[in-house]
């Protein structure tokens, strides 16, 4: 069986929705995630593993708290996998961007 590779993220993921959420009269079709703050890492970290991906879509996303209820499992799976990558370890070379100790 071939081995498959995660997906490759950028700084920020347009997430389209299997099925738009309305809130009031907005609907939400795509939510445009990018990589958490430090005020949403610290919110969501008072939270359980679930609460606390819902806070990381609220704050990253800019959608009501209503929004992340109402998702469906893969695209609470994608936002998770997304927010993940940023806590991946350092690779072993320098960016340009954190110079060497």
């Amino acid at each position: 069986m071939a081995e498959t590779k995660p997906e490759a993220f950028g700084d920020e993921l347009v997430l389209t929705l299997r099925e738009p959420i309305k809130v009031g009269d907005i609907e939400y079709a795509e939510i445009r995630l990018t990589e958490p703050t430090g005020k949403a890492l610290r919110l969501a970290a008072r939270e359980d593993t679930m609460g606390g991906l819902f806070v990381l879509i609220t704050h990253s996303g800019s959608v009501p708290p209503m929004v992340p209820e109402k998702m469906r499992q893969r695209d609470l799976q994608r936002a998770a996998d997304f927010f993940a990558h940023f806590g991946e370890p350092p690779s072993s070379t320098p960016s340009a961007s954190t110079p060497p100790n």
